[in-house]
């Protein structure tokens, strides 16, 4: 599997990693700018390394191989990458709906802004290293850094931060990802990069009659 080649291993989990770490700055720093985030103390007892395995590395790594590894990968062989990844997202989103604090609406909003963003990241980059990298640095800093709640997960934390102000501002208990500005700022970014995707002819197209037959006839 190409998408996970070593020699992209390194370069594509740093590069996912810090733009995990850029893009989660930007909406925090948003929050706070408006008073929607604030930090009470500080915690110099947080357990790096297992918050790092437990919270960014396993779930990182996990998650990505199912929704973009298996499921997008399955579904764009027979019905192209728009298919895959409205599907990849929409279970994505359904995969957090037993976390503590969900509504339907995190579940929307976890789907459009992540869900979508990951899908096309993946199609863009044809890798997998660098969706667990991006993963991996949203969980690790939303939480174990910056103290918010990890899909409704809280944590023990560097920042003992707090979340201020109406739910569709903060996203209430369940943390950032249901905030409104992260569902916008990552939607829009996910609507660029598709328009990237649609330019650089990286989108797949839905397969003709004859192709999906001789596929499923191979199979």
């Amino acid at each position: 599997m190409r998408e996970l080649a070593l020699r992209k291993l390194l370069p594509h989990t740093v590069a996912g990693f810090a733009g995990g770490v850029v893009l989660l700055a930007v909406i925090v720093g948003i929050l706070w700018l408006v008073g929607g985030y604030r930090v009470d103390g500080l915690n110099t007892g947080v357990p790096w390394f297992r918050e790092l395995l437990l919270v960014g590395l396993l779930p990182g790594v996990i998650e990505e191989i199912i929704s973009r590894g298996v499921l997008y990968r399955i579904v764009e062989d027979r019905w192209g990458s728009w298919i895959a990844l409205v599907f990849s997202a929409v279970m994505f989103g359904l995969m957090h709906a037993g976390n503590p604090n969900a509504t339907l609406w995190s579940c929307i909003a976890i789907a459009i802004e992540a869900g979508l963003l990951l899908g096309i990241l993946y199609t863009v980059t044809r890798s997998l290293y660098v969706c667990i990298g991006l993963h991996m640095a949203w969980n690790f800093m939303e939480g174990p850094v910056l103290g918010t709640p990890v899909s409704g997960i809280e944590l023990q934390s560097l920042l003992q931060g707090s979340l201020l102000g109406p739910h569709w501002l903060t996203g209430g208990a369940f943390g950032i990802e249901a905030s409104l500005v992260t569902v916008g700022l990552m939607g829009g970014l996910s609507v660029g990069l598709m328009a990237y995707a649609q330019r650089r002819g990286l989108i797949r197209p839905w397969p003709t009659r004859e192709q999906r037959a001789m596929d499923w006839h191979a199979d």
